[in-house]
């Protein structure tokens, strides 16, 4: 997938929840925030950890590969709109799979994902 059609997903879903979202029930205006804040600091600040280096940077503020898998995961659980979920999913699918602009997941990358996605969810589920 390329960086700025991530964006466009992103922007897409953000538009469409808002449009399915009826009245003004809280769980919806959060989990708009977080889908605006998650198109906003892909949008800002980047993705790291695919093709990155090992080397820690004190200052990179760009969104983590895995937080970006981790987070997708669990808005899509939390969305009672099934069409927002299947984006979501999709999309999740096809960065797995394709990565981003030809850089590509490891397979011990796209373990550890499974994994933090595994316990966010079971974390999510608790609170």
């Amino acid at each position: 997938m390329k960086y700025d059609d991530l964006i466009d997903v992103l922007y897409e879903t953000c538009s469409d929840y808002d449009q399915l979202m009826s009245g003004e029930k809280q769980a919806d205006r959060d989990l708009l925030q977080k889908l605006l804040a998650l198109n906003f600091d892909v949008r800002r600040n980047g993705i790291k950890g695919l093709g990155d280096t090992e080397v820690f940077i004190e200052d990179d503020v760009r969104l983590p590969f895995e937080d970006l898998i981790s987070e997708m995961e669990q808005l899509s659980s939390r969305s009672r709109f099934s069409s927002i979920s299947e984006l979501l999913d999709r999309t999740r699918e096809d960065l797995l799979e394709n990565g981003i602009d030809g850089l590509i997941p490891s397979i011990d990358m796209k373990e550890k994902i499974r994994l933090a996605v595994e316990e966010n969810l079971k974390v999510g589920y608790q609170n």
